[in-house]
């Protein structure tokens, strides 16, 4: 009866405990995720609102950029789209990226209904602003930032796995702490009644007996 109390208590406690860590985990996960996305599209419109024409470095690489994207973002650059009719005119002067890719990237953005979102299958983050005649879209490497945000998700995971292990070898023993009052006032009872038991027989049998 007590190891199923002892196991009782101790699922219960850790059931309670994991579903505590994975709430704090997974809001964690997503104020991250939207904190990440935020700055990206911040910096990316930036960007795309610029008009100076000059070839963009990589955000990594400016010393004075103190944005959470200064250390995921990659590669950004910045694409302008004259519409001439039904032609469409790119100017990658500001481009630091392979222009077939950006092309197609140009594509999907123009096709979008959205002015900020990502390119799937080119891993790219794009914002888009409207300007005289056209567009003018920034462009941002999306693989260091998945890189990164996989790292935290697996690095996650494996804290809240240690921690329950550590947190389950706690309970056991305050388990065992808790119930061994128990467990010794159990183990009385049982030797009291013994004892009634026996001391009862014994008139018992000899007003039996006569």
């Amino acid at each position: 009866m007590l190891k199923k109390l002892r196991r009782r208590f101790v699922a219960v406690a850790m059931a309670i405990i994991c579903g505590v860590l994975v709430t704090f985990y997974l809001l964690s996960c997503s104020a991250l995720f939207i904190a990440l996305t935020a700055d990206v599209r911040s910096v990316l419109r930036s960007y795309s609102n610029s008009s100076v024409s000059t070839v963009i470095p990589d955000i990594g690489s400016r010393d004075e950029d103190d944005s959470i994207l200064s250390f995921h973002s990659g590669n950004v650059c910045v694409v302008e789209v004259k519409e001439l009719g039904s032609i469409a005119i790119l100017d990658f002067s500001r481009a630091n990226m392979d222009e077939a890719i950006l092309s197609r990237a140009v594509t999907y953005v123009l096709k979008s209904d959205y002015t900020f979102g990502h390119v799937s299958e080119l891993n790219l983050f794009y914002n888009k602003t409207d300007i005289m005649g056209g567009s003018r879209i920034a462009f941002s490497d999306s693989t260091q930032y998945f890189s990164y945000l996989k790292t935290v998700l697996i690095d996650g995971v494996v804290l809240i796995t240690i921690s329950a292990m550590f947190l389950w070898i706690i309970i056991r023993f305050l388990a065992n702490v808790c119930l061994k009052p128990v467990e010794r006032a159990w183990e009385q009872q049982k030797n009291f009644i013994a004892d009634a038991s026996h001391e009862l027989k014994t008139p018992l049998t000899v007003i039996l007996t006569n």
